[in-house]
């Protein structure tokens, strides 16, 4: 923020000079006027239609005080002043409350940051908001100038840069308060000191406001809230729509809405208890009727709904003509099905995401799965087990997200941790955010998600309570070990466990498959994301009381590159492949990293490759793991099925069919089926060509590929359509025909 000159003079400061700087009200009024003037043109040099600027947010996952953050009494006596602050520098004032108000636009770098003043207006203070809110425009509609604040066990601490500043980590110990609650709490406060002159437009306007009274008015409060709605910033939106209700608590219209914007930021049991007033007031409203449905759809409570529909249309014949309500329950008796029985349309699924739907309506299934005591130490205390024998294909999970993130077009933003040093991306610290939010909103939701395995050093808690406070570094942590993402594809392609740095397509927190413990060599269940629906299936035979197991990383990685993302999360992996792998040679790494060049070199670039050298390269590859052929991950990688694609391109089908068959024997193995899928079809358009009679043992390859991947052969006409037409023309009849799995 402040030049190398201003720092160095900081740094120059005596103790007494720094604080008096650092509480000078004037003196930050006018920082903050020249900081707020180049964030309207930050790159003055730059042509302005420039836009390759990649944002990065420096963030300190640290909180230090965490077990201090919790409820304190707003009265009088807890109440301390910017002198109080100034005696108690880095030590955070337990217990207590700074009553403050903004008096500056707050702008946003890793936090939401402002100048403040006390009700004595003599002198101000920075304060620096993390996880307040993941708006990062129009935030003075957030955090209005006029705005009161009560910022609890407040910490004024030294910073990176050598200054002092209020920091608060948790949105539970920053209460904003409006006129009537100073009126109710403090009744005898108004502010001394003035908002500067060309800010004062901007300010909301109190009681407590330099003496000046100006009515909020209920359609001002609930116009803004449309607003919030209409840019996707519903926690905004829900603020305002509170306080046009605490004005007139029966308008049925707002309640709907605010019970709308809880629905999209998954709080259920608000968006229920909004749509139970609205009930209590016109209990056969269809707005009302529709809210709670969805409410009670978002809290998995299927049989309730399908009673709700039944009893209203019994009781009111009339509402048999709304088509909204009708849909509601036709859909009901489909989520009812899926919850039940697990027969998810797969298909369907990816059209939706394909189309770009993040809020996919389906019934949460779980098969005959529980979360359990692991068989295996080195997979931690507790996992998912098989509660039956369990069949190649089966479905195990299909479950809506408890928070999801879906990435925009915006410019991409990472964020880094300086504590572990990890880099982290936009989804990350946006979903960290959300789950902050939804948390603050939805106390009933804490206990659940507090039990999720948080890392070596904090572990899970068993048994939380709805009332455990909102642990802004927990939940981080949590969302780091537990977090699957997305970069793209079609659910199954191109998936990741962990999110980290990169620009993922979407990346949520599931709440049964994060108890799923990984393997790399010995998975036998994958799983795909659809929109914010996630679908674990078994790919092999799994006998009951043995331990489902996924894949958190792709298993063709190089073991350094795998063993850097198992540091990053605190656990090392002890399976066959790493077991293998991790006591290779340097020679060999250095090898298999050379082979892999000299394939660069291969690929053809609008030319024929040298069969001669293809060969000799996948006879190497086959050296690299000649004990153990299975575990030869390497030949999972993209660029082996593009040399075996190139041979098929100038018709040598023989060679393209042996690397082909390599490739299947290889990925038939790993969670990672649709590659699995690939060899096996483009093998047996191999043998099709070569007329070797082997046609029938390969489609009977591909449909079994098929199944233990997707469930169903006939999801192939959705993944490679053109190739199914194929197939159907070289054959005379269709191979893609047959019954469903789960």
């Amino acid at each position: 923020m402040m030049n190398q000159l201003l720092l160095d003079m900081m740094r120059g400061m005596n103790f007494g000079s720094k604080v008096d700087h650092y509480t000078n009200k004037e003196r930050l009024v006018a920082e903050d006027k020249k900081f707020l003037s180049k964030l309207q043109n930050p790159f003055p040099d730059l042509p302005s239609n420039y836009s390759s600027i990649v944002m990065i947010q420096s963030t300190d996952r640290f909180t230090g005080y965490r077990s201090h953050s919790g409820n304190v009494d707003l009265l009088p006596q807890n109440r301390v002043s910017i002198n109080d602050l100034i005696e108690n520098i880095d030590s955070p004032i337990v217990g207590k409350y700074f009553l403050c108000r903004c008096i500056m636009p707050p702008h946003k770098m890793k936090s939401i940051m402002t100048v403040v003043d006390d009700p004595s207006g003599i002198k101000g203070v920075r304060i620096a908001l993390y996880n307040f809110t993941n708006a990062t425009t129009n935030l003075e509609r957030v955090l209005p100038v006029g705005s009161i604040l009560a910022i609890k066990n407040p910490w004024f601490k030294n910073t990176m840069d050598g200054g002092l500043t209020v920091r608060s980590d948790s949105p539970t110990d920053v209460v904003m308060l409006d006129e009537e609650q100073m009126s109710q709490i403090f009744p005898g406060i108004v502010w001394e000191g003035m908002i500067p002159r060309e800010y004062r437009k901007l300010a909301i306007t109190s009681g407590h406001d330099e003496k000046t009274v100006k009515k909020d008015t209920l359609i001002g409060h609930s116009k803004l809230a449309d607003e919030y709605v209409k840019e996707k910033k519903y926690a905004d939106a829900i603020a305002a729509y509170t306080k046009a209700l605490k004005i007139d608590k029966g308008q049925v219209d707002i309640l709907e809405k605010r019970g709308q914007a809880y629905l999209k930021l998954r709080c259920y049991q608000q968006s229920f208890c909004d749509s139970s007033k609205m009930l209590s007031i016109f209990p056969f409203n269809a707005k009302g009727i529709i809210l709670m449905a969805r409410s009670l759809i978002g809290l998995k409570r299927y049989e309730a709904v399908d009673q709700l529909m039944q009893s209203k249309l019994e009781k009111k014949k009339t509402l048999r003509k709304n088509l909204e309500i009708l849909h509601v329950k036709a859909e009901i008796v489909k989520l009812l099905k899926q919850s039940k029985s697990g027969g998810i349309d797969l298909i369907e699924l990816m059209k939706l995401d394909k189309e770009g739907n993040d809020d996919i309506q389906i019934g949460d299934f779980t098969g005959p799965v529980k979360i359990s005591e692991t068989v295996e130490p080195s997979h931690g205390t507790r996992g998912v087990i098989a509660t039956a024998n369990i069949t190649a294909g089966q479905l195990l999970i299909c479950s809506k997200a408890f928070a999801f993130y879906a990435s925009t077009d915006e410019m991409p933003t990472c964020s880094i941790n300086f504590v572990d040093k990890i880099m982290k991306s936009e989804g990350h610290d946006a979903l960290v955010g959300l789950i902050g939010q939804k948390l603050t909103m939805e106390p009933e939701c804490r206990s659940e998600f507090y039990n999720l395995f948080a890392g070596p050093e904090l572990g899970f808690i068993s048994g939380a309570k709805d009332d455990a406070e909102v642990d802004m570094n927990r939940i981080d942590l949590i969302t780091t070990f537990n977090a699957f993402s997305k970069l793209a594809g079609n659910g199954y392609t191109e998936r990741l466990l962990f999110s980290g740095a990169g620009k993922e397509k979407s990346t949520g927190i599931w709440i049964l498959p994060s108890y799923i413990n990984h393997t790399c060599a010995v998975d036998n269940a994958h799983w795909g994301i659809f929109g914010d629906v996630i679908v674990v299936r078994a790919f092999k035979d799994i006998r009951e009381g043995e331990e489902i197991l996924i894949n958190y990383t792709f298993p063709g990685l190089p073991y350094q590159e795998r063993l850097n993302v198992f540091h990053s999360h605190e656990f090392i992996c002890k399976c066959s492949l790493c077991a293998l792998e991790s006591v290779e040679s340097s020679e060999v790494r250095l090898e298999r990293e050379n082979i892999f060049t000299r394939i660069d070199k291969e690929l053809p670039n609008g030319g024929a490759v040298n069969i001669s050298k293809v060969m000799k390269i996948v006879q190497d590859l086959d050296n690299l793991c000649a004990q153990i052929p299975r575990l030869n991950r390497s030949l999972c990688q993209s660029k082996v099925m593009l040399l075996a694609s190139a041979l098929f391109k100038q018709g040598n089908y023989e060679n393209a069919s042996k690397l082909m068959e390599k490739i299947h024997f290889a990925s038939a193995a790993t969670a990672f089926v649709d590659i699995a899928v690939s060899a096996s079809m483009n093998n047996l358009i191999c043998h099709i060509r070569m007329k070797t009679g082997m046609e029938g043992v390969w489609i009977q390859k591909l449909r079994q590929d098929l199944i233990n991947g997707y469930g169903s052969v006939g999801v192939m006409q959705t993944i490679a359509p053109s190739t199914a037409e194929v197939l159907k023309m070289m054959l005379g009849y269709d191979i893609f025909q047959a019954e469903k799995s789960n």
